[in-house]
């Protein structure tokens, strides 16, 4: 009952904390966000993950890091990795994986193919950048394993 209780406070804070936000600032959201952690002591990033599917919880996700206080939260675009992303989610934030044991499947499953993108665009800009030689075994190797990145996208 108390747990349903806390639940439908976060909801309803999270609910006026939009509004908040949209007529007085971020200023004001992030207090209340700081109160809906005190009451249910998970992380917005948390309830966001748990609370939202598809392509709704994306953009709440990446907004949420976009104004993070951050710096390395706010260059979640640059990450490669879904694995670093997400332990440097778990760190910075100090996410305990044992209150929220699904917490890092969710984050792993929404930016996958973010990371996967950005590896690909960052092969792609290094290959672009690399002058072609014929005679280079290295740059073959390279060239074969772009091509394999793209026929393992196309597989997915």
């Amino acid at each position: 009952m108390l747990t349903r209780l806390v639940g439908l406070i976060v909801f309803l804070l999270d609910t006026i904390r939009q509004h908040v936000a949209s007529i007085c600032g971020e200023k004001f959201g992030k207090g209340i966000d700081w109160l809906s952690f005190k009451i249910s002591g998970t992380h917005k990033i948390q309830r966001i993950s748990s609370s939202y599917k598809g392509i709704e919880k994306m953009k709440r996700l990446e907004r949420c890091l976009r104004n993070s206080r951050h710096q390395q939260l706010k260059e979640y675009k640059n990450y490669e990795d879904v694995k670093t992303l997400s332990e440097a989610i778990v760190k910075i934030k100090d996410i305990s994986p044992s209150k929220d044991p699904e917490f890092i499947a969710r984050i792993n499953t929404t930016f996958h193919p973010m990371c996967e993108i950005n590896k690909l665009t960052s092969e792609a800009v290094k290959l672009k950048r690399t002058k072609y030689d014929v005679e280079s075994e290295e740059h073959e190797m390279v060239l074969l394993s772009f091509v394999e990145l793209l026929d393992a996208r196309d597989e997915s």
